[in-house]
């Protein structure tokens, strides 16, 4: 039995990730787990060294999992009471065997630049998924749920340097919805130089595919997964270039349903909170992403491009279901919660660029304009019953809220 008093504290682990040759791995993602379900409770990268810290952990067992692309993924069960400084984790690389033919698949690239670390994916096994899964085995980058992060802080995003204007929701389902075909590289920039927006801390700038060849590409594509529920995704890009001008088109569309469940325990020093939390979202997105490119003359270039998210469709349903032992004296034992929420929005990005190539020094001027065009939409109901130990109804109470919001940015 722990006291009040432990269950309050929170204690820091320190380790380092390192390879066969003892040499540090830098941008390793380490995430902590519950033994429990596995769900995700803290994590973190490692820095050059190869070390890393996770603070604020509460006393407890957990998992350690450390993986790299590249590196089979390591697990490690370990029981904090203290603060832990673990063993290193050693990575061994991984590689495809049949019988005795080692296979080795081509790999994406990590290049580290003064300012950046450039992770190559084309034309790797990483391309036959969606860019967020692209995103998420990308080194430096952590995602923990639908939070991303870069060195503990959430950076920005921009496509081909050109900044996406959207909340970080809005942006996870533009990356699920986007082929990872349709990208060359990912840019982690943690050093971001004046061409970027001066209040960008840290920046992942998407990299898409452009057609280096004269003529026309086109493709098809189509994914499926059976989970508790399915999904699947389809969509088609389009390359077409000449001596002069250069066009690239991308749509996909998205289907999905998610569930997630949750248990929680909240202890006091009267009672305990237990909660069953159930969570389904529907949604159907559609994502369009184009780019135009017209050599106007041997030093000037005209550019137009645009990012488009259309989500027709969106449901929310969370369920709760709390439990409260012993029950709080002369007032309710348990609660149950739903809550309801529709959305339509569509969010519209458009960016012109004029650049001009000095002839003297190879320097640039460019000029930009952007027009930012949001719509959302959302009714929400919320219900919530409350219940005496003996089960009888003590109160019920609802409402129902709706939320419009249309923005224009030029």
């Amino acid at each position: 039995m722990f006291s009040p008093l432990a269950l309050a504290q929170t204690f820091t682990i320190e380790g380092r990730v390192i390879d066969e040759e003892n040499r540090g791995v830098a941008y390793a993602n380490v995430i902590l787990l519950s033994t429990d379900d596995e769900s995700i409770i803290s994590g973190t990268t490692t820095d050059d060294e190869g070390a890393y810290t996770i603070e604020s952990v509460s006393l407890g067992t957990y998992i350690i999992r450390v993986s790299f692309i590249g590196y089979k993924e390591v697990e490690q069960q370990i029981e904090l009471t203290q603060n832990r400084v673990l063993t290193p984790v050693i990575l061994v690389e991984a590689a495809e065997t049949l019988s005795e033919v080692e296979i080795t698949v081509k790999k994406p690239t990590l290049t580290r630049k003064p300012d950046r670390l450039v992770f190559n994916v084309q034309s790797t096994a990483l391309s036959e998924g969606n860019v967020m899964e692209v995103i998420n085995r990308t080194p430096g980058v952590l995602v923990l749920g639908n939070n991303i992060t870069v060195k503990n802080s959430n950076p920005e995003f921009y496509i081909n340097d050109r900044k996406v204007n959207l909340n970080s929701s809005d942006i996870i389902q533009l990356l699920e919805g986007t082929s990872a075909s349709t990208i060359q590289s990912v840019e982690v920039i943690t050093n971001p130089s004046a061409r970027y927006d001066a209040d960008s801390g840290t920046i992942i700038n998407i990299v898409m595919l452009k057609n280096l060849i004269t003529g026309y590409q086109g493709s098809v594509f189509g994914r499926f997964i059976q989970g508790v529920f399915p999904k699947y995704s389809m969509g088609t890009s389009q390359f077409l270039k000449n001596e002069t001008l250069s066009f690239f088109l991308n749509y996909s569309y998205n289907d999905q349903k998610i569930d997630r469940v949750n248990r929680e325990e909240v202890f006091y020093p009267d009672n305990t909170w237990r909660s069953l939390i159930d969570r389904n979202t529907w949604s159907d997105t559609h994502t369009v992403n184009f780019n135009f490119d017209a050599d106007l003359g041997e030093h000037d270039r005209l550019s137009i491009s645009s990012n488009m998210l259309f989500l027709p469709y969106f449901k929310y349903l969370t369920r709760n279901n709390t439990q409260i032992d012993p029950a709080l004296p002369d007032s309710f034992a348990s609660f149950n919660a739903n809550n309801l929420s529709r959305d339509l929005k569509h969010n519209m990005g458009f960016n012109v660029d004029y650049e001009h190539r000095f002839k003297k020094n190879n320097s640039r001027l460019i000029v930009n304009g952007h027009a930012t065009l949001y719509d959302y939409r959302r009714n929400q109901s919320v219900e919530s019953e409350y219940f005496l130990e003996d089960g009888s109804n003590l109160e019920r109470n609802a409402f129902r809220t709706r939320a419009d919001q249309n923005t224009a940015i030029y």
